[in-house]
């Protein structure tokens, strides 16, 4: 399927040579984005947007709007993203590859 491996070799050099453009998303509403964001770029991560969710988020939610899988597969690796807690919503107008919703699952991991 389309979460199944792809390539060989380290997911982090994976995620960083794809270059995803990630929209982070405070759903804690804790102020947590900036923070967040800087936490994500430290790993390599092209982060592009940070902002507030819409609405709160108990489990981190990620929508992929691009074919950025190394990113998806680095973040299911490091937090144990589930599938469920991935969504699938192409759009090639978007202006990130990814948006990260986060969670209350996921808050407290991030310094």
């Amino acid at each position: 399927g389309p979460l199944s491996p792809l390539a060989q070799g380290d997911p982090s050099v994976l995620m960083r040579d794809e270059e995803a453009r990630v929209r982070i998303l405070d759903g804690t509403f804790t102020g947590i984005d900036q923070r967040a964001g800087a936490f994500f770029q430290s790993y390599g991560m092209n982060v592009t947007e940070v902002g507030s969710a819409p609405e709160a988020y108990g489990s981190t939610v990620i929508i992929l709007y691009g074919p950025k899988l190394y990113t998806l597969r680095w973040m299911q690796g490091v937090f144990g993203i589930s599938n469920r807690q991935i969504k699938f919503s192409p759009d090639p107008s978007s202006s990130v590859d990814i948006e990260i919703r986060i969670g209350s699952d996921i808050a407290g991991s991030i310094p």
